[in-house]
């Protein structure tokens, strides 16, 4: 799921989700095309004003690369940084981290995104709103 991208205006949808769609669709690892980075938190900007807390998982499985992965927590549109918001979501990352190290192959991968219902990049431009 998209965090809390319901909850936004849909001019707002559409500036993340082609967001989230340039960072899937890049040849760079998602890791590598962060805002910046704070703590196990990566921060992505969309705009001037807006920011995506997520964590990049670069590949997946270790040895075998087969996917890329980005868990988007909480969009923030007013980007305040606050700290127990930035807490919150550095320990949910963390939490991530440990738990897609432990997968070591394809089917594990992909056992995980049906388990949490993970969103491909066309299900990302099927969510896109029409203009």
């Amino acid at each position: 799921s998209v965090s809390n991208l319901g909850s936004l205006g849909s001019d707002r949808q559409r500036q993340v989700l082609k967001k989230l769609i340039d960072v899937a669709d890049h040849e760079a690892p998602p890791s590598e095309l962060r805002y910046e980075q704070i703590a196990d938190l990566d921060i992505y900007a969309v705009g001037s004003d807006c920011r995506l807390y997520a964590k990049a998982v670069d590949s997946l499985p270790p040895d075998d690369a087969d996917y890329q992965l980005l868990f988007v927590f909480y969009i923030d549109e007013s980007h305040e940084y606050d700290n127990a918001t930035l807490h919150e979501y550095n320990e949910r990352a963390k939490q991530r981290v440990d738990e897609v190290s432990t997968l070591t192959t394809v089917d594990e991968v992909e056992a995980l995104f049906e388990r949490v219902n993970a969103l491909t990049v066309d299900d990302l431009r099927d969510l896109l709103p029409e203009s």
